[in-house]
Parts: structure tokens; sequence; C-alpha cells
């Protein structure tokens, strides 16, 4: 169980080292009927499963996986309450597409479902580890079934890669990705057959503080409740800290945003910060979003280009 140690206790209404009611990250075990052991109270969103495949389909078939059944509709229409999104529920629909967005794209499955990533080097894209676990019988995906696609929207996309190679994390094990240990460290790094041409969104160098308050962001992802079209929230706001380091924020996040990256705007300029992961629900019912911080990954990216 997380402990909440940077809180803001004003927000939380409730004393620092309070323990959240549960805690999960976005499974697709949740959209598969399949509770994890351990884990306490309502599962958290992942993988969104609304777009299927098999490995038998052609490359652009997989591209474009989930066109035929597109729910899409406007996201300003009042909605029902969804696991990580607020009443309000503050996303909305990036139309114009353009830089950043066209690096970011969805993490389609051949087993079925998808999540977000975004590309951080031509050949590379930042995603969450739980998305490229297979949870049915408990093993890592073949890379060669993974397919980004980027500036996806409708059918149509910018860029198209096939997985070629998995960077992990050592301290992440798939089967206990309800475990305090897995979702601090809750990232992953595809890498893919070909150099994609869109501009990769920077990763930030240097860790976000909390120490002069709450830090705003930006998080962006292919909810699966608007499958087809990008959607973000923006200028939400990293509010506190878990341990393990593990950010909480405001952020409107559900099925099919897993590693989505949340975004720091600076002078204009984008940068990455921290991977969408999942869902704590505090002991007065309220939900936070969770997200991996930049120091879990950032060493990894150094042998990226």
């Amino acid at each position: 169980m997380f402990s909440i140690i940077a809180a803001w206790r004003r927000w939380f209404r409730q004393p620092a080292g309070g323990l959240p009611q549960s805690f999960v990250p976005l499974l697709v075990a949740a959209m598969l009927q399949f509770a994890p052991e351990g884990a306490v109270g309502q599962t958290a969103n992942g993988p969104a499963m609304s777009g299927q495949a098999t490995n038998h389909r052609a490359t652009n078939d997989l591209a474009n996986d989930g066109a035929a059944s597109s729910q899409a509709t406007d996201p300003t229409a009042t909605p029902l309450h969804k696991l990580g999104v607020s009443a309000q529920d503050h996303r909305v629909r990036l139309e114009h597409g353009g830089w950043p967005w066209t690096s970011l794209g969805r993490v389609n499955r051949a087993i079925g479902g998808y999540c977000t990533g975004a590309l951080v080097a031509p050949h590379w894209v930042l995603t969450a580890a739980h998305c490229l676990y297979n949870f049915h019988d408990r093993r890592w995906a073949i890379p060669g079934d993974i397919h980004f696609v980027a500036g996806y929207d409708r059918g149509s996309y910018e860029a198209h890669g096939i997985g070629k190679n998995f960077v992990l994390p050592k301290d992440y094990r798939g089967d206990s990705a309800a475990g305090a240990a897995e979702m601090a460290h809750d990232w992953a790094l595809i890498e893919l057959d070909r150099d994609l041409s869109p501009r990769p969104i920077p990763v930030a160098r240097q860790e976000v503080s909390l120490e002069k308050g709450p830090v705003t962001v930006t998080v962006a992802g292919y909810s699966g409740d608007f499958e087809e079209v990008l959607t973000a929230h923006r200028d939400c706001q990293i509010i506190g800290e878990a341990r393990p380091k593990l950010w909480l924020h405001d952020c409107d996040a559900t099925f099919g945003a897993s590693g989505a990256p949340l975004l720091r705007f600076t002078g204009g300029k984008p940068e990455i910060v921290a991977v969408q992961s999942g869902v704590v629900t505090l002991k007065d019912k309220r939900e936070l979003s969770t997200a991996v911080p930049l120091s879990s990954f950032l060493s990894a990216l150094a042998g990226v280009n």
C-alpha cells in the first residue's frame, strides 16, 4: 500500500502520511473482468479493449484497428462517471493536430486492445509497461505484435512502426502489476523497426519538484470512450507524491490513456516529465490519477537515439 507523503493537506483534507483506500494500475485485466490478486476496491483502467486484432491482419489493418467500430462523440457532452475522469470531464479533442500531438499515438496490440505512447526518438516509443503484458496467460507480448500509430485520427495517421524490441524496468513484474514496486516502475520503451517522420518529444532532464506547490501539466491520450481521436486535459496539476515514488495528479484519464506522457510546457515548448499509469482512490472516495516520475526511466533513455 502506498502512503501519501506530500499531499498538499488542504486539497486532500487528510494528514500527510494517510493511506489511500485502494491503489491499482491501469490494467488490461480490468477490461477482461480479471481482478489482480491483492487488488483492493475498484480496479483501475488500462489498455482499451474496443479495437480487436489478430496476428494475421495486414499492417494497415492493425494501424487502423478499431476504425470500423468508432464511437467517438463530442468530448464536451455531459459524460457518465468513468474511473479516472472527474464529473466535469475536462478532456477536449485536439482537432487540428500539429506537433507535439502528431508524435503521440496508439500502441495497438495484436492480441487486442491499445494504450497511448509518445515518440521520444525516431524509432523509440515511451509507454507504460503493463500495456505490453498479457494478463490472460501471464507473459510479455511479442515485440512484433505491437504496432505504434503516430498521429492517429479516425483512420488516418502520420506514421506507423512495428515493435522490434522492448526495454523494460528490472523492478517491474507484470504478474504483480498492482504491487507498490511495480506501480512505481510502470514504464517501458518500445524500439520500432523503422525511423518515423514526426519530430520526437523531448524528455525533461530534471525531475519536477513540488516544494513550491503543484506543477501544471497536460495529459493527452486515446481514451477508450474516444478511441478514434486524441483528447487532452490541459493545465491540470501534479499535486502529491506517494511512496515508493509516484506522482499523484488531477488530470482526467481513463481506459486507453495508459502510457500517455505528462507534458510540461515552458515558453510554449513541451517536455515529458512523467508517464500516466493508474488511479488511486482516497479514503473520502475521490480519485486521483497516478504517473511514473521521470527519475524512474531517465537513465534508460541514455542509450536511445
